[in-house]
This record gives structure tokens, sequence and C-alpha cells, in this order.
């Protein structure tokens, strides 16, 4: 439709994009695709005490995440270009900690996860499991393959610690398909080992996420039984705190605080991509805005 100049923009699925560039990977004539960050982020957590639900088989510790050695691995050995490339479609950059960039109090200065399984296997070394055979039952929700291929994302290296790296136990990744109302119930009773989140935050701020993913009781944190007294009194302080410059050094430390707690795979930060005709001027891309801003759209 749009090739054809039926319509001015669409609303293009990521695993569609093909469809408008030509064999040697250009866009095809006539046709313009822009780009931004948005403040959508993809984060996995760890569930520190699983609590089975129906249709969830779960055959390590219930506290399996409780030991930080155990999250640190995972971190090392998801494959964050296999999530950018084979699940994204290249929509999304690297997310350096619970914040968006381009958010305010978002730090720069935070180092970018890593895809490293050298690193991987010397935590997984400083644990009991390295010695023995690991079976790990991720769930999705049965419709959602953008959430199996993102769990999936963690097979690759986590199986390769055995094979590659010489873990003497034998690691076997799955993630199983689960009807909505289960997997409704595993992720609100507690019971899924590793929750995928794509989160859009409600408003255009930091307190936002970290209500929702840091202090305790929030909606996420508390679906894994995450908690830490020290990160709620430094979000509760930013909360209230007029003096800028006071608040981002509160928030900064509560980026530094929670990637020191390994709490969540930071997966990455989705990106805007509108595609419109060449005709169409005006357009741009704003994080804060849950689609195009068309008060600004001309055609010549």
């Amino acid at each position: 439709m749009i090739q054809a100049g039926d319509a001015d923009s669409i609303d293009l699925a990521r695993d569609r994009r093909l469809e408008i560039r030509d064999p040697a990977g250009g866009l095809r004539p006539g046709i313009t695709e822009y780009s931004g960050p948005s403040f959508t982020i993809d984060v996995l957590g760890f569930n520190r005490n699983i609590q089975p639900t129906n249709g969830v088989g779960w055959r390590e510790a219930l506290d399996f995440f409780a030991d930080a050695h155990v999250r640190r691995t995972f971190e090392y050995a998801f494959d964050y270009q296999n999530f950018s490339r084979g699940v994204m479609y290249g929509e999304v950059q690297p997310l350096r900690g619970p914040f968006p960039q381009g958010m305010f109090g978002a730090d720069p200065r935070l180092p970018l996860p890593t895809y490293d399984l050298d690193l991987a296997a010397a935590e997984l070394r400083q644990t009991p499991s390295w010695n023995r055979n690991l079976t790990i039952d991720l769930f999705y929700s049965g419709p959602n393959l953008v959430q199996k291929q993102t769990l999936l994302s963690l097979k690759p290296g986590l199986e390769a610690i055995h094979t590659l790296k010489g873990s003497p136990g034998n690691i076997s990744v799955r993630a199983w398909p689960l009807s909505w109302i289960d997997y409704l119930s595993a992720e609100r009773g507690h019971g899924l080992p590793i929750y995928t989140f794509s989160l859009t935050p409600d408003y255009a701020d930091p307190d936002d996420l970290a209500s929702l993913l840091l202090r305790s009781g929030g909606l996420f944190s508390s679906a894994m039984s995450y908690s830490n007294t020290s990160l709620d009194t430094l979000i509760d302080r930013q909360r209230v705190e007029q003096d800028p410059s006071v608040r981002l050094d509160l928030l900064s430390k509560v980026q530094q605080g929670a990637l020191n707690d390994d709490e969540y795979i930071r997966a990455g930060q989705e990106t805007l991509n509108p595609v419109f005709r060449s005709w169409i001027t005006g357009v741009f891309t704003n994080p804060t805005l849950s689609g195009n801003y068309y008060y600004s759209l001309g055609k010549t």
C-alpha cells in the first residue's frame, strides 16, 4: 500500500521491514524510515523465591536466583546481539540501567551489559551449580513469540558454559508456552522463574520505573520477591526532592544500587521507527509520544 502511494504512512511490524527494502537492503524509492529512541525498555527479571503455579515446572531450588553469582551468570550469558538482531530486528539500542537514555536522571556513565562466556563461567564456578546438571525451564504466554525468543537468547550462552567452558554439569535451557490464564496466574503468583518485561513508563520520569521495578512492593519487584531497603530510602527521597542537582545525585545512586543487585538483565531500549512516504514533511520522533505527532505533518 505505501509502495504504491495509497498511504502516506503505515504501522509496519518489525519482522516485515524487508518489505520496504530492495534486494540490496536499501529503502525502496519514495519511502523514508525515521529512527529515534523510545522510553520503552526490555528487561528480564530474576525471581528470588519461585512458587510454581499451574503449568509451571521448576526443577532447581526455589531460591536458585537468590544467589548473586547465579544472576550474574545469566547476565553474562544473555546474547544481547541475538536479541537486538534476531528478536527486535535492530529496533533496539543498548540499555545501561533501569532508566532509558534521554530520560531525566538516566546516567550515561553506567557500563553497558556484555555477553561474556568467560565471566559467566567464572560466576557459575562460585556456586554449587557448577558441578551439577541444570535444567532451566522458562515460560512464556503461548502466542507471544517475542517473549519466547527473548528467553531463548539465554540458551546458547548458558549451554556453552558446559560445552565450551568446562563446566562438569550439563546445562539445558527450555522455553515452554502457557495458556494466558496460566501465565497470568504465574505472573501474579510468583510462579515464573524469569519474568520478561517490556515497559513503557506512564509518565516521562524515572520515578515511575523505580517504583515498578526497584522499590519494595512495586508491581514487578514484588512479583520477583525483590527488596532493597537502602534503595527504598533513595527512591523515596528523590521523589520529593525539589533541587534538580540533588535529585540527579540520588537517582545516580539508585541506578548504581540496582546494578549492584544484578536483579535484571538489561536487554535493551526500544527505538521508534515510523515509515512515511518521502513527500511527507515535519516528521520527528519523540520518546514521550506514544505515536506520530500529526500536527506538525505536511505534504509536498
